[in-house]
């Protein structure tokens, strides 16, 4: 029997894979790898070919006897954070990024970041990866962009959008979700 073939995360859409909609507009939240999003759940544009890093967060604390020996492991900490950049070139990215009350788009098409403390960017995020037919979709149910990123405007290169995104446990205690299907090949046995 041949090895699994290993899972390589590329981006689903050529032109962006990763979607948020905003938590004021009570959008389902996606339960598998293939449902199509709700429209509320904005196409965020392309993403550099770093691409999406999960990167969990748990801080454990030793518990010690009377000699120093550890008796117990215990969590004191858990949490997610993503990160990604965009390659910035819409309003919504710039919503993204910057809130959504602080930015507005006028009929003429000029578009306004308003630089201020009250930004808050908080959303509901989902991240799409293909791999041939496999599929996988991340979904952070609650997330925050806690600060608006820094930006170089340079004349080599594309503005970027360096996004650190936290995600908080939704109402199961859940901070992300990933969702994968593998395509079975006709040769596996079932498991009884």
């Amino acid at each position: 029997m041949a090895n699994p073939r290993p899972l390589v995360g590329s981006g689903l859409k050529v032109a962006g894979y990763a979607f948020r909609a905003p938590l004021t507009d009570n959008a389902p939240i996606p339960t598998d790898e293939k449902t199509a999003l709700d429209p509320t759940f904005i196409n965020q544009g392309l993403v550099s070919q770093e691409g999406v890093t999960v990167s969990p967060e748990a801080s454990t604390e030793e518990i010690k006897e009377w000699n120093g020996v550890t008796v117990r492991v215990v969590k004191s900490e858990y949490g997610v954070k993503v990160s990604l950049e965009l390659m910035l070139h819409s309003a919504e990215q710039a919503k993204t990024a910057f809130g959504d009350s602080n930015v507005t788009v006028a009929e003429d098409g000029l578009v306004t970041i308003r630089h201020n403390a009250d930004a808050r960017m908080q959303g509901a995020w989902v991240f799409e990866l293909k791999d041939g037919d496999a599929r996988s979709r991340i979904v952070l149910p609650n997330a925050e962009i806690p600060s608006p990123p820094e930006r170089s405007f340079t004349s080599g290169d594309v503005v970027r959008l360096p996004l650190e995104i936290t995600a908080y446990p939704d109402e199961n205690g859940d901070c992300a979700l990933e969702y994968i299907r593998f395509t079975a090949p006709a040769s596996s046995p079932v498991a009884a």
